[in-house]
């Protein structure tokens, strides 16, 4: 597995720590199902050993779909795979519960749905997770919800 790490965030107030990666391996579903897990086993051992909440920014490969997408762990536990949603009118967005608080989660293109920041404040996040493009990270940067926002790029944290 070849990753970037991209940070290890210490001003959270947790015993646990959250780090975050860069991918570029692609994740294959496919291979997964069919039993080599060397992939997701190795994040999962990290993730418990650093207790740790684990952001991981790769693309994924779901039988001939390709997208760029951010897996979690935490502490050793998969949370899941999120995806961005592809929808500019919709009012979903991927929310996710951990032990060191509540993230939302927005990947690529989420960060043009319509009312993006009235509908990130009305899920009350602790944190916000935004997973993009580098050259889409002036757009993203320009957001503001409020809290704590992280932002990882296949390069750097922002």
């Amino acid at each position: 597995m070849e990753c970037q790490f991209i940070k290890d965030v210490e001003e959270i107030k947790s015993d646990t720590k959250l780090i975050f990666f860069a991918c570029y391996e692609e994740f294959s579903y496919e291979k997964e199902i069919s039993g080599d897990k060397s992939f997701s086993s190795k994040l999962s051992k990290l993730s418990a050993e650093k207790n740790a909440v684990v952001f991981v920014r790769l693309s994924t490969d779901l039988f001939g779909l390709k997208s760029k997408s951010l897996m979690v762990y935490d502490k050793g536990m998969l949370l899941g795979i999120f995806d961005e949603m592809n929808c500019f009118n919709s009012k979903e967005i991927n929310v996710l519960d951990t032990s060191i608080g509540r993230f939302c989660l927005l990947i690529e293109t989420d960060i043009y749905i319509e009312g993006i920041i009235q509908i990130i404040q009305s899920f009350d996040p602790d944190y916000v997770v935004v997973s993009i493009k580098d050259y889409l990270y002036p757009e993203a940067k320009k957001l503001n919800f409020n809290v704590t926002t992280y932002g990882i790029t296949d390069l750097f944290l922002f």
